[in-house]
């Protein structure tokens, strides 16, 4: 599996074992049910609380299935040369919280935002995925976001906060 995908896998997993287990005095005491996009699509499927859809997918938010963290990865870039470092792949990943109020769209998306200090990275290629390295997050940014009211009709939309995680993997 190339480099993009790894790391894609690896942000989504990061967040979901976050979540399933929670740190000592991060705030949340309980853990949470984390389902994918395979549950995330059937719609008899009766989820057990709390819970919250993690997924690496685009999807339309609906007000049913609510709470949802969606990661997208913003473009990707690259130093064509630095010292100490050949490669200097830059990632960006856009964590899109969709909650069903705004107390626990923004517990989430701080939640995420105080704990995701270190990034990951795995190679998924084989399963069990096999442990790569561990890097510095380098910038941890919190945005709320709107949309105008008839776009967030169903409710979906209307409690939404966008947290972005920055890091160089080496080369």
């Amino acid at each position: 599996m190339l480099l993009t995908r790894n790391t894609e896998k690896s942000m989504r997993y990061a967040i979901a074992s976050l979540l399933a287990s929670p740190p000592a005095g991060s705030g949340f005491t309980n853990s949470w049910n984390v389902y994918g996009e395979d549950t995330f699509q059937d719609t008899d499927f009766k989820p057990n609380f709390p819970f919250v859809w993690v997924m690496d997918v685009r999807v339309p938010p609906m007000k049913t299935r609510l709470p949802m963290i969606l990661i997208e990865r913003a473009p990707v870039q690259s130093s064509l040369f630095e010292i100490g470092n050949r490669a200097g792949t830059y990632f960006t990943f856009n964590v899109h919280v969709f909650g069903r109020n705004r107390g626990e769209r923004s517990d989430l998306a701080e939640f995420l935002r105080e704990q995701i200090t270190t990034f990951t990275l795995y190679d998924w290629t084989n399963t069990p995925a096999a442990l790569q390295y561990t890097v510095d997050v380098d910038r941890r940014d919190t945005e709320t976001n709107s949309v105008a009211p008839d776009i967030g009709a169903e409710g979906a939309l209307n409690n939404w906060e966008t947290v972005s995680f920055s890091f160089q993997l080496r080369s």
